[in-house]
C-alpha cells in the first residue's frame, strides 16, 4: 500500500512538472493565439492527414470496410502506403474520429500534449522496472520529454512523438523477456509500434540490437564466455521472435505501408556500398561540432531547428564519467551507461548512422533517431543523482531538490533558446488558431459550377502552391480530385510524373511533392482536369472558358472550364502510341488530345473504376492514375495484363470493339 502511494506521488510529481513545462513553453503561444500547426510540414502534411484520418475512421464505422485506394490523395494513392507515415494505424489516432474543420486545431494540439505526456509515463514504467530511484524517476522523465527534439521537432512533425512512447515500452518488453521470460508484452508493444508508423518503428528496431547485446552480456555475466554468447543469441532471437509475432498481427496495415516505404525514395540505396565505405565510419568534423553544441538551435534554409541534446544532459554525462573514472563507482549499471553513451556519441558523429537510420538513402540522411540517445541521457541524469547520494557528496534531500531544480532549469533554458536566443522566436513558425481554417478549406467548396457537375474529373490550381500559402493536400480533405500533393511516402510513378515537369525541376525541389501540371493543356487534359481555378493572374491555357467567380476568404478566384478535357480513361491506336505518343505528349502537341478515343460512363467507387469504350482499332487504353502493381483489370470480365505506360499511367491492351473495363485495386497484390 505504501509503495503504491509512493508511485502515485511520483506520477503526480511528473504531472506537475509536465504542467510547468507546458506553461513555460506554451504561454507565449497562447498569448498570440497560436496553434501547434507548423506553417510548413504541419499545415501541408500533418494537419490535413490528421483530419483525413478522422474522416477515414468515420467512413469505416458507417460502412464497415476500409478503402485501400483513394483518388483524392495526390492523383490516386494507396491509403496506408501514403498515410501510415502520418499516423494512419496509430491506435492513439482513434481520437481523430471526433475531429472536423471546426475543432480540428484544438484536437490536433490536444494530441501533441497527450503524446508528450504519455512519453514521460512510458519512461517512468521502464525506469521503475529497472529499479532506479523512485524519487528521482519523475525528474528523469521530465528531462526525457523536455528537449529541443520534443518541443521543436515533434511540434513540427507531430507523429515523431509516437516512438517516444513505444521506444521505452520496447525496452521494457525486452527486460521482461530477458529476466522473466514473459513474451506477451513484446508481442503487444511490437504490434503497437508497427501500427504507429513503420518508418519510425524501423528506427527503434535498429536501436534494440545494440541494447539487447549490451543487456544480455551483463545479465549473463556469471557464465563462461562460450555459454554467455549462446545465451545472448538465444535471448535475442526469442525476443525478436516475440516482436515479429506482434508485427505479423498488424499485417493489414503493415504490408501496404512497408511496401510503400520500400518502393519509395525513402529506401533503396546501395546498401553494400554504404556499409563497406570507410569514409562513412570516419567521424566528421561537422557532426562532432554539431553534437558538442547540440543544445543550440540551427537554421536550415532559414527554417529554425532545435532538436538536439538538452544542456542538462551534457552535465549529467560529464558527472557520470567523473563518478566512474575518478571516484571508481564502477557498478554494472554505470558500466552499461558508459558503454551506451560512448557508442551513441560515436555513432552520432559517423555519417553511416544517419544513412542507415534513414533507410540507406543518403538524400534523406537525418538525425531523427536522436531521441533514443536523449533517452539514455535521461537515465544517466537519474543515475548521476543516485551516485552523488551513494558517494555522500550531498545528502538525500538536497540531492532530490537539486535534481528537481536542474530539471526545471533545463526547461527554462529551452524556453529561452526557443524564443530569445540570437533573436530567434520559434512562434513565428506557427499559424494562428483563427487562420488555420482557410488553409484546409478550398475554393472548390464555393463553386456552384463544380458542385453541380456529377462527372468524374480533376481540378487544377486549387492551392496557392507555395510554402506558407495553402497546403498541397487540400483535395483529400475536401472530397474532390486534384493534382497537387506533398507526401513523404508516395508512389514512385507519381514521383516520376513530377520529375518530368520542367519548371519544378528547374527549381531543384521535386522530391515528394507536386504543385500541379504547370498549366500544360496537354498534360491537364489527359489527366482529366476539367476545371482550373485562377487566382492572382496566373498564366493558363487560352482555350479555358470562364464559368464563375467565387469569393474565398475575401479574395476573388475564377473558375475556368477545360473544353478539351479527356475522361480519366482513354485510348490510342497502337501504332500511334508505340511510335509517336510519348514525344508528342512531352512536346505538348495537342494532337494527343485530338487522337484520343474517349471512354464513356467512367465511374469510381472505393477501390473500383469502371468504364465503357468503343475502339475502331486495336489500342492501348490508359487510365490517368499513376501505375502500381496493386491494380488488376478485366476487359469484358476477362483478366488482362496491366503495365506501366510511357507517361507512368496505368495501361492495358485492348482489341477492336466495344468493351466494359473494370479496374480493381488491392493493397495486398
Amino acid at each position: 500500500m505504501e509503495r503504491r502511494k509512493f508511485r502515485l506521488k511520483g506520477i503526480l510529481l511528473y504531472s506537475l512538472l509536465f504542467l510547468v513545462a507546458c506553461l513555460i513553453i506554451f504561454i507565449p503561444f497562447y498569448s498570440r493565439s497560436l496553434s501547434t500547426v507548423w506553417e510548413i510540414d504541419g499545415v501541408g502534411q500533418y494537419y490535413p492527414a490528421f483530419l483525413y484520418i478522422g474522416q477515414y475512421i468515420r467512413d469505416f464505422l458507417s460502412t464497415g470496410k476500409f478503402a485501400s485506394f483513394d483518388l483524392r490523395i495526390a492523383m490516386g494513392e494507396d491509403v496506408f502506403s501514403a498515410l501510415n507515415y502520418y499516423g494512419l494505424g496509430d491506435p492513439l489516432n482513434i481520437i481523430a474520429v471526433f475531429s472536423n474543420k471546426s475543432n480540428g486545431v484544438a484536437l490536433f494540439s490536444f494530441m501533441f500534449f497527450l503524446r508528450l505526456y504519455l512519453a514521460g509515463l512510458a519512461f517512468i514504467l521502464y525506469a521503475k522496472y529497472m529499479k532506479l530511484n523512485e524519487k528521482l524517476i519523475p525528474y528523469g522523465a521530465f528531462v526525457y520529454i523536455c528537449s529541443g527534439y520534443m518541443f521543436c521537432a515533434c511540434m513540427m512533425y507531430i507523429q515523431f512523438l509516437s516512438p517516444l512512447i513505444f521506444f521505452p515500452l520496447l525496452l521494457l518488453a525486452c527486460e521482461k523477456f530477458f529476466k522473466e521470460r514473459k513474451w506477451l508484452l513484446m508481442v503487444i508493444v511490437g504490434a503497437y509500434a508497427a501500427l504507429c508508423t513503420m518508418y519510425l518503428f524501423y528506427y527503434a528496431a535498429l536501436f534494440l540490437v545494440p541494447y539487447a547485446l549490451i543487456r544480455t552480456w551483463f545479465i549473463h555475466s556469471d557464465k563462461a564466455v562460450a555459454k554467455k554468447i549462446i545465451s545472448m543469441v538465444l535471448d535475442c532471437a526469442m525476443c525478436a521472435l516475440a516482436a515479429i509475432i506482434g508485427i505479423v498481427v498488424t499485417f493489414p496495415v503493415l504490408y501496404p505501408s512497408l511496401k510503400g516505404m520500400l518502393i519509395s525514395e525513402r529506401a533503396g540505396g546501395d546498401i553494400a556500398k554504404i556499409l563497406l565505405s570507410p569514409t562513412n565510419y570516419r567521424p566528421r568534423r561537422h557532426n562532432t561540432i554539431q553534437f558538442i553544441k547540440g543544445f543550440l538551435p540551427t537554421y536550415d534554409d532559414g527554417v529554425f531547428f532545435f532538436h538536439e541534446i538538452p544542456v542538462i544532459a551534457y552535465i549529467a554525462v560529464i558527472l557520470l564519467f567523473v563518478s566512474f573514472f575518478v571516484f571508481k563507482n564502477k557498478t554494472n549499471r554505470n558500466k552499461q551507461l558508459i558503454i551506451a553513451v560512448i557508442v551513441g556519441c560515436l555513432l552520432y558523429t559517423m555519417p553511416v548512422t544517419n544513412i542507415v537510420f534513414s533507410g540507406f538513402v543518403e538524400g534523406f540522411s537525418y538525425d531523427r533517431w536522436i531521441f533514443m540517445l536523449e533517452f539514455v541521457f535521461a537515465i544517466v541524469f537519474i543515475q548521476v543523482a543516485e551516485d552523488l547520494i551513494e558517494l555522500k557528496a550531498v545528502n538525500k534531500e538536497r540531492a532530490y531538490n537539486l535534481t528537481g531544480l536542474a530539471a526545471i532549469a533545463n526547461v527554462i533554458i529551452i524556453g529561452f533558446i526557443l524564443y530569445e536566443f540570437a533573436g530567434a522566436d520559434f512562434r513565428n513558425a506557427f499559424i494562428k488558431n483563427d487562420e488555420v481554417g482557410k488553409y484546409v478549406d478550398s475554393p472548390v467548396n464555393y463553386s456552384e459550377t463544380i458542385k453541380a457537375d456529377e462527372s468524374l474529373f480533376r481540378v487544377s490550381n486549387d492551392s496557392l502552391t507555395n510554402i506558407n500559402g495553402r497546403p498541397e493536400n487540400v483535395q483529400m480533405i475536401n472530397d474532390y480530385y486534384g493534382l497537387t500533393f506533398w507526401l513523404s511516402v508516395v508512389n514512385p510513378n507519381m514521383q516520376k510524373i513530377a520529375d518530368k515537369l520542367p519548371i519544378l525541376n528547374s527549381q531543384g525541389f521535386v522530391d515528394q511533392r507536386m504543385f500541379g501540371l504547370e498549366n500544360s493543356k496537354v498534360r491537364e487534359s489527359l489527366a482529366g482536369v476539367k476545371y482550373y481555378l485562377r487566382h492572382d493572374n496566373e498564366n493558363f491555357p487560352d482555350s479555358y472558358v470562364l464559368k464563375e467567380k467565387v469569393d474565398f476568404y475575401g479574395e476573388e478566384w475564377e473558375i475556368y472550364e477545360n473544353p478539351d478535357v479527356l475522361p480519366l480513361c482513354f485510348a490510342y491506336e497502337k501504332n500511334f502510341y508505340n511510335n509517336d505518343f510519348e514525344k508528342a505528349y512531352y512536346d505538348e502537341d495537342e494532337e494527343v488530345i485530338k487522337k484520343a478515343v474517349k471512354a464513356e460512363n467512367v465511374t469510381y467507387s472505393d477501390d473500383l473504376i469502371t468504364c465503357n469504350i468503343n475502339l475502331d482499332k486495336d489500342s492501348v487504353v490508359l487510365l490517368s492514375i499513376p501505375y502500381s502493381d496493386g491494380w488488376s483489370v478485366t476487359i469484358d470480365d476477362t483478366p488482362v495484363k496491366v503495365y506501366n505506360s510511357n507517361i507512368y499511367y496505368i495501361a492495358v491492351d485492348a482489341i477492336k470493339g466495344s468493351h466494359t473495363i473494370r479496374y480493381s485495386y488491392s493493397a495486398y497484390r
